[in-house]
């Protein structure tokens, strides 16, 4: 049996959360898209520029359950793979806190357990342009992602307030609070942060 193709079924996160300079289209991220209509729809669909036809959120590619749609979780994910091998999944909150809900916490815990790569969370500060974010690394990393990870935080010109260390972590069977954090020369400390994930058998 073939699984049905899932669609956007009136979902427009994606419009008010990414930035955006493809005209007729210019925003800041966390600014509402102007093309959309007072019901949330986009008024010139047809025509939409090329970066919104090309786009499709990790629900669409069905990297969450079906069950969380982005109109409903709070988050889109989509998933960015860089000419160096590296793969990054990014949450972006939908709404303001929406990180922070109940039903949020065990379902990122579970699905950073589970991959294999870094997962980045961009959080909403309810003004356009403005977020905070950090990242989240399972002890399932795999070893070149690990690798390839530091040396993109190089290259984004990060500094550790701890040192990171040079192997991927290894599971200390434990739920210890996070362990590293790592910021951009140009942001405060709670910008963005390295945090260790406990394993799922923890």
């Amino acid at each position: 049996m073939t699984d049905i193709p899932r669609t956007c079924d009136g979902c427009s996160a994606c419009c008010h959360i990414y930035a955006f300079d493809d005209p007729p289209i210019t925003k800041l991220q966390f600014e509402t898209c102007s093309k959309l209509t007072e019901c949330g729809l986009c008024s010139i669909y047809p025509e939409r520029p090329a970066t919104c036809v090309g786009f499709e959120c990790g629900w669409l590619q069905s990297l969450l359950p079906e069950a969380y749609p982005p109109k409903d979780v709070g988050f889109v994910m989509s998933a960015q793979h860089f000419p160096s091998g590296l793969d990054i999944i990014t949450l972006i909150e939908t709404r303001p806190g929406a990180f922070a809900e109940e039903t949020f916490e065990p379902l990122i815990s579970a699905f950073v357990r589970a991959v294999t790569c870094p997962v980045l969370l961009n959080r909403w500060r309810g003004i356009p342009g403005t977020s905070t974010s950090k990242f989240l690394i399972g002890f399932a990393i795999e070893p070149e992602q690990y690798r390839l990870f530091r040396e993109h935080c190089e290259e984004m010109g990060y500094t550790w307030r701890t040192q990171i260390p040079e192997n991927p972590p290894v599971d200390p069977g434990n739920t210890s609070s996070p362990s590293y954090s790592a910021l951009p020369h140009d942001v405060d400390d709670e910008n963005l942060a390295f945090y260790l994930m406990p394993s799922p058998h923890s």
